[in-house]
């Protein structure tokens, strides 16, 4: 029998040699054979999983911002900052200025106008505090008096002073229980309070009776019933 090629060189009529351990379907490192084996990987540069690949955009973790978005954050902050520096300025002029006219609503004194009718007071009809009856008191209110034609002009001092005269000597006698004549012998003498110009003209037009002791000092106790005493 012809001897076994040696290693390295072809067989019989140029085939290849035999795969070693004679195991049919081996993979055969030769040229020849290596075109008719699958497809092998590559072996050139592979990125590592998850990293993006040349030219792609970049994959930021969840969170991240990049430079221009951490800019317009900044931005949105400070306007945000500014804004509330300003509603807590606005708020606070407001409660500054409620306070002021609470305290200015609260210093400006009383008028006449403010008590109801059987109230006595001290002080001057534009400057009155309110004082039990039975203290000595410089004014006794006992009516009001509404004017006969309240949407007229201002028909001067003297008029508005008659018109609210008679009315009051009317209800003297309602709330008195006698007329002028009992009361000044009581030391009780009326004053009718009138409107000035100004006031007619922003549509306070009614007068307001007051009962005030006739010699000049001080009432004590209400008048209300005592004429008929």
């Amino acid at each position: 029998a012809p001897p076994p090629p040696a290693a390295g060189k072809t067989g019989a009529y140029g085939a290849p040699p035999p795969p070693p351990g004679g195991r049919p379907g081996a993979h055969d490192p030769t040229f020849e054979g290596a075109r008719g084996d699958a497809a092998l990987p590559s072996f050139g540069h592979q990125p590592p999983t998850g990293m993006p690949t040349a030219g792609a955009p970049p994959e930021l973790p969840p969170g991240y911002l990049t430079d221009e978005a951490r800019a317009r954050k900044r931005r949105r902050d400070k306007r945000k900052g500014r804004l509330m520096v300003l509603v807590g300025l606005l708020l606070l002029l407001a409660a500054v200025g409620i306070t002021v006219k609470v305290q200015a609503d609260q210093n400006k004194p009383d008028t006449i106008a403010a008590l109801d009718v059987g109230q006595c007071f001290t002080g001057e009809a534009t400057d009155v505090t309110q004082v039990d009856c039975a203290q000595p008191h410089q004014g006794e209110l006992f009516a009001t008096a509404a004017a006969p034609d309240p949407e007229a002009a201002f028909p001067g001092v003297d008029k508005v002073r008659a018109d609210a005269g008679a009315v009051c000597v009317t209800q003297l006698t309602a709330y008195f229980g006698a007329g002028g004549d009992v009361a000044l012998s009581k030391g009780i003498d009326i004053s009718p309070v009138t409107p000035s110009e100004d006031q007619w003209t922003a549509g306070n037009t009614t007068s307001f009776c007051v009962a005030i002791p006739a010699a000049g000092e001080s009432l004590r106790g209400s008048i209300k019933g005592k004429g008929t005493a």
